[in-house]
């Protein structure tokens, strides 16, 4: 529960190359902005790891967490807050509102992520170009264990394949083909 591999599979089923954009995301549901005025989590940018990226995520009741990324073109971050200016026409409580990463990519507005580098939403930026007829590989990890010399590397590769191993005997027990 406290080590969450992911493995993003990305296939060009084309001729030509293709260029693609991934932005993988974490955050904080916001419960901070309710009536219960729950302490309010905060995300900021490890130190990273050779070609790895880090995330830091910490959470007053979970603790504190890593999503850790290879080689990212860019390491995003905003609040999880509505954007209360597009919305109701209201000025926004914080410039960096939850639509960033939107803006960021696709209006070419670098300025709505926060250049500080922290805040309650995150996303690695992966662009990547995958020839036609070929894959993409894409991997991440979420865990509790910020002191991982090697998050994505021959560890990452054994205990997802274990994993993939023990899901597909389970899913053939109860859905045989």
């Amino acid at each position: 529960v406290d080590d969450i591999l992911v493995q993003i599979s990305v296939a060009n089923r084309g001729a030509n190359a293709a260029a693609i954009h991934l932005l993988p995301s974490l955050w904080f549901r916001n419960t901070w902005s309710w009536e219960t005025k729950d302490p309010k989590p905060m995300m900021e940018q490890g130190p990273s790891i050779g070609q790895v990226q880090k995330i830091k995520a910490s959470h007053p009741k979970l603790g504190v967490y890593w999503l850790y990324s290879n080689q990212p073109n860019a390491v995003l971050f905003t609040e999880n807050e509505s954007n209360k200016e597009r919305l109701f026409g209201v000025p926004n409580d914080s410039p960096y509102v939850k639509d960033a990463f939107h803006e960021y990519l696709v209006n070419d507005r670098k300025e709505s992520v926060n250049p500080n580098h922290k805040g309650t939403k995150a996303a690695f930026h992966h662009f990547m170009e995958v020839p036609g007829g070929k894959t993409a590989i894409l991997k991440l990890r979420l865990n509790s264990h910020g002191d991982m010399t090697d998050p994505l590397g021959k560890d990452f590769d054994a205990v997802f394949a274990e994993r993939k191993q023990e899901a597909d005997a389970f899913y053939q027990k109860i859905t045989p083909f």
